[in-house]
């Protein structure tokens, strides 16, 4: 038979039952303060009744008192927004039947007042029966409201920022310290050509001008060197091939340790602006020197028609025996040959080139200057010949526009003298007004004047023109043979331009070189 506790020990029992019980009490009031420090709250779900427990901060979350607590699963799901119900109802429903340990989730709920509340949900089942089915999962609310509220504000000022970009037309963009494209705004799409995805890892000095490399290579690693921005102006490839003028501001970032961290341009295209700039220098320049030309044809022909006069004068006083009548004869055909260039000085600025217009039939003329050119030259040329079928008729100078392929040729004859395949191709068609394009067009000033136009192109294989020089190789005297030659080209604008045409010029160095003459059509 079991003894009966003495008092002392139902004492000892007391008084260790009363410390486990003030233990409890501490646990729970700590807890308690902890909830509601944290303001988050607890839910305690019975499969097997289906109730459910909800802490005070739960409740009150949602605006509710103690009394108004959620019993069950159904009284929660009727909390919950419409469109959020599947995706909590289905970590649940994962967690329940052992497809996860745990769950968390975010959704909207409803509160007393009608509002909503943004809640991330989380939850785990403590026991499972033998089939793995959970029979009682614990789990915490947390009011997310201000988070979501602040991350879908940083979502529509990010989505405005993106709008922004996009509809910029400068062009902006990130690069890592390499200057790898990590962003590049849609802006390049339409100014480059380049898909976003095409320009995302590539290097943005591989885009630049090759004469421009060097120089912003320089630049870029100086910027790289030290905090602040800078301005350049360089040309950059488009994904067609051509290059266009930019004008770009840079600026190294860094990192919250003031450490160099990437860096940010903006960009502009300027290539109008650079083309406006040299149109401007050009025509100042073709000012210029139509001016000085007009006023050392008049004075040089004032001089010339004294030097004859006088010439003729002295003729007629000696007998035609006379010994320096040969010197005579010969100072007055130099004085004829000095007007004659005189006169080509007149050309050039279109003031002896509309003298005798009359329909010419460009085909026509084109096949009697290519004959001239195979009996005369000793070159041996291949010449290729794709001359339009129908008649191309221009109002002009005949001879003048002769003269005008003479010297075209003759320059074209000259490049091949090096190379060891020699072509020469005379291509003529009637073109629109629309269709006259290219980086270089003399007279810079064109503007078409008539709907179609004949068009003259004669290209050759030779050595081809470097960019610097195309811009001079119209102006008189400019030539790569000797000082003193070159008035032919410029004689030949002359000519097309007082006929309200132009000449275009393509050269590839080492290659070929393409001079398009063309020429109003005329109307009949």
């Amino acid at each position: 038979m079991q003894q009966k506790p003495t008092y002392e020990e139902l004492e000892k029992r007391v008084q260790k039952l009363e410390q486990v019980e003030n233990a409890l009490q501490k646990s729970e009031e700590r807890f308690s303060l902890a909830m509601e420090a944290s303001k988050d709250g607890i839910w305690d779900w019975n499969l097997t009744t289906g109730d459910i427990y909800c802490s005070p901060g739960l409740t009150s979350m949602l605006g509710y008192n103690a009394t108004d607590v959620v019993k069950n699963v159904d009284d929660w799901q009727e909390l919950i927004h419409p469109d959020d119900k599947q995706v909590a109802y289905q970590a649940n429903f994962d967690c329940v039947n052992n497809f996860t340990d745990s769950f968390e989730v975010e959704y909207r709920m409803k509160t007393k007042d009608g509002g909503l509340k943004w809640i991330l949900g989380r939850g785990q089942a403590v026991y499972r029966d033998e089939h793995g089915k959970a029979v009682r999962i614990i789990g915490t609310h947390q009011d997310i409201t201000k988070r979501k509220k602040a991350e879908n504000d940083l979502y529509q000022k990010t989505l405005l920022l993106e709008r922004v970009m996009d509809n910029l037309f400068d062009m902006v963009s990130l690069t890592d310290l390499e200057g790898r494209y990590t962003f590049a705004a849609k802006s390049h799409e339409l100014i480059l050509g380049y898909s976003i995805d095409e320009l995302i890892g590539q290097n943005v000095m591989d885009f630049v001008h090759p004469d421009d490399f060097p120089h912003i290579m320089e630049r870029f690693i100086a910027l790289s060197k030290k905090a602040g921005k800078d301005r350049v102006e360089y040309r950059y490839r488009h994904k067609d091939g051509h290059y266009l003028w930019f004008e770009t501001v840079g600026e190294l970032l860094l990192n919250e340790k003031g450490e160099p961290k990437e860096f940010i341009f903006s960009t502009r295209d300027i290539t109008e602006r650079k083309q406006m700039e040299k149109k401007l220098l050009h025509n100042k320049k073709a000012e210029s020197l139509s001016r000085m030309a007009g006023s050392v044809a008049h004075h040089f022909n004032n001089i010339l028609m004294i030097t004859m006069g006088n010439l003729e004068l002295v003729r007629e006083d000696l007998p035609s025996d006379h010994p320096v009548m040969e010197n005579i004869n010969e100072a007055e055909r130099s004085a004829r040959r000095a007007a004659s260039l005189s006169q080509l000085m007149l050309t050039y600025i279109g003031q002896d080139a509309r003298k005798n217009h009359q329909c010419v039939e460009i085909t026509e003329l084109c096949r009697s200057r290519i004959l001239h050119l195979t009996k005369n030259s000793s070159q041996k040329v291949k010449i290729n010949i794709e001359i339009e079928s129908n008649s191309l008729l221009v109002m002009a100078d005949g001879l003048q526009i002769m003269r005008v392929l003479d010297i075209i040729l003759k320059n074209a004859l000259e490049a091949l003298e090096e190379k060891n395949i020699r072509e020469l191709s005379i291509i003529t068609k009637k073109v629109l007004a629309s269709e006259i394009k290219g980086d270089y067009i003399f007279p810079v000033d064109f503007q078409p004047s008539e709907a179609s136009y004949a068009s003259i192109s004669i290209v050759d294989t030779g050595k081809g023109i470097e960019d610097d020089k195309i811009e001079l190789i119209f102006d008189p005297f400019y030539s790569e043979k000797f000082t003193g030659r070159g008035l032919g080209l410029a004689v030949a604008l002359g000519i097309v331009r007082a006929h309200n045409g132009c000449i275009t010029l393509e050269s590839i160095v080492g290659k070929r070189t393409c001079f398009t003459v063309f020429l109003p059509m005329w109307l009949e």
